[in-house]
């Protein structure tokens, strides 16, 4: 059946957006700082909105682990390098990883 063919896809697919990955039907689109479904006609839109809505945990986890990317290393150029800092950073990492 393509209907339940293309809601597993989306499914999984919301799964990989909360990871950070593009999947089949869901993909990030960098300029917008958003996730973009792809027009499948077997998608129905309350399912499409509610993947949607699951997918802004997506994006915060690519903002959060943009953040510790970006401050993870002792050269980095904030002006936070404190020790509280390097923790809270190291923490988030290691929230992030699990």
């Amino acid at each position: 059946n393509d209907y339940s063919a293309s809601e597993e896809t989306l499914v999984r697919d919301v799964l990989y957006a909360f990871q950070g990955i593009d999947g089949h039907l869901i993909k990030y689109n960098p300029s917008k700082e958003e996730y973009r479904i792809a027009e499948v006609e077997s998608i129905k839109p309350p399912a499409r909105q509610l993947a949607l809505q699951l997918c802004e945990l997506g994006y915060l986890y690519r903002r959060l682990d943009s953040f510790v990317s970006s401050n993870c290393t002792f050269a980095s150029p904030h002006k936070f390098t404190g020790l509280i800092f390097q923790s809270f950073v190291s923490a988030i990492k290691c929230e992030l990883t699990e």
